[in-house]
């Protein structure tokens, strides 16, 4: 399976989940797993839409996540959903320092 620390996208994450890997998930496997329609995940796929804090999380317990890829991939989220630049700033720092600890 994919590492989630090489990506600082969850929805390209996703995105590469769908098309890569020994055995890529379906696009309905993965609305499942975040218990959400497929049709919304193809929206967060394109961008279009953002998965919450709560559906990142079944996805994560879905793909065997530890605690700190758990972390991680919320992180990922929050940072796409933020709007404030001070903020997004403040995330981006946090997913930096997991990321470059976990590679």
């Amino acid at each position: 399976m994919l590492n989630v620390y090489e990506f600082t996208s969850y929805s390209k994450y996703l995105k590469a989940l769908t098309q890569k890997g020994e055995r890529p998930f379906t696009v309905s496997a993965l609305a499942q797993f975040a218990g959400v329609q497929r049709p919304y995940l193809s929206n967060v796929l394109a961008g279009r839409a953002h998965l919450n804090a709560e559906q990142g999380y079944r996805l994560g317990e879905k793909l065997r996540f530890d605690d700190k890829a758990q972390t991680y991939l919320s992180l990922l989220i929050e940072y796409e959903r933020a709007s404030e630049q001070k903020y997004k700033s403040f995330l981006f720092s946090k997913i930096k320092e997991q990321r470059e600890s976990a590679l």
